[in-house]
């Protein structure tokens, strides 16, 4: 599970299964009753990991596998701390490929 839904090409194009994400939108936060059916569908689901964004609150992502048992990883499609130039693009990717590997590989 995703943050917000913008993932859906890599999703695709790495063959993972994404089973929704926590916001709509990026600027209106989820409430208790979202919450609680993000919760519901991560145990229906059986969803492994739940993925924040380090420009949104963590509190959110936290909040809603508290008693899940998914782990937290975390996407960054800003690359906050990649340096700008001509291979920032290449290295945002391969680090949230790599975000997505350590957090959908632990434990396996």
């Amino acid at each position: 599970m995703v943050f917000h839904d913008a993932y859906q090409y890599l999703e695709a194009g790495f063959g993972l299964n994404g089973v929704g994400s926590v916001t709509v939108s990026p600027e209106q936060k989820p409430g208790a009753k979202r919450l609680h059916e993000i919760e519901e569908k991560i145990r229906d689901t059986g969803a492994v990991c739940v993925f924040a964004e380090p420009q949104f609150r963590p509190a959110i992502v936290k909040a809603i596998v508290a008693d899940t048992g998914a782990r937290i990883g975390t996407l960054d499609p800003l690359g906050a701390n990649i340096p700008k130039g001509p291979d920032a693009y290449q290295a945002i990717l391969a680090q949230n490929v790599d975000a997505l590997v350590d957090c959908l590989g632990n434990g396996s």
